[in-house]
């Protein structure tokens, strides 16, 4: 049998760890020690042989900065707006605030992104205008308005790291891990497992060997049957001579 590139046995592996979402396969396997830990190796072993050229990032240092400087922005500016429109305006204060308290970690992204919100919709009525308008007075303008929607910009999005550059050695090291973790639990599974429905969902093809070093195939497509001829029609029998 030729051999299978990287591709097609990163495909192959992965329709292994499909299948083993059908009733009764992973329950079979469990017999001869198949875990959920050596479910999670085939999938990380997947992951470290394709996943370097679509690897996302979100800079560690980047991210924690913009974080502190988000909630250092909702402490002072939730005070302060709150201050201003307890007494002053309190139906604003309500809409603005209604469920809405200071926190830390990452709620704060939700949290501030719907003060932001609500923020802007003060301008909709009369009395949010003058509201809105304090704020503005008290030091929550334009300016600082911008630099939290900066933060929440910095904090939504992620970068995507180059290709990383994995040498020749390097990729056959990773091909050589996944091929061999699925040659091991291919031949359990086939030796292991009867019903070829289950077999099937796991790519092979039933009855096939068990070989801990064949290259397991596929059940291959059945080939439509040929069409039946048509049989020759009978030839006329001849006229009697008068």
């Amino acid at each position: 049998m030729a051999r299978l590139t990287t591709r097609q046995r990163a495909l192959r592996v992965v329709e292994f760890l499909l299948g083993l979402r059908r009733e009764g396969v992973a329950a079979a396997l469990a017999r001869h020690g198949f875990t959920p830990e050596e479910l999670a190796e085939g999938w990380r072993l997947v992951a470290a042989l394709t996943s370097d050229a679509f690897a996302e990032r979100e800079p560690e240092e980047t991210g924690s900065v913009a974080l502190a400087a988000l909630v250092a922005w909702e402490r002072e500016w939730f005070a302060i707006a709150g201050a201003a429109l307890r007494t002053r305006h309190p139906r604003d204060h309500a809409a603005l605030f209604d469920r809405l308290t200071p926190t830390d970690g990452r709620a704060a992204v939700l949290v501030v992104g719907t003060f932001l919100e609500r923020l802007a919709d003060l301008e909709s009525t009369q009395g949010g205008k003058q509201a809105r308008k304090l704020l503005t007075a008290r030091g929550l303008d334009a300016r600082v308005i911008a630099e939290a929607t900066r933060l929440l910009a910095t904090l939504r999005t992620f970068d995507v790291a180059a290709p990383a550059s994995v040498g020749a050695t390097e990729v056959t090291a990773r091909d050589a891990a996944l091929w061999s973790w699925y040659l091991e639990w291919s031949a359990i599974a086939r030796v292991a497992i009867r019903d070829r429905h289950q077999l099937r969902a796991l790519g092979f093809r039933p009855g096939g060997a068990a070989s801990a070093t064949d290259e397991p195939e596929p059940e291959p497509e059945p080939e439509p049957e040929p069409e039946p001829k048509p049989e020759p029609e009978p030839e006329p029998e001849p006229e009697p001579e008068p």
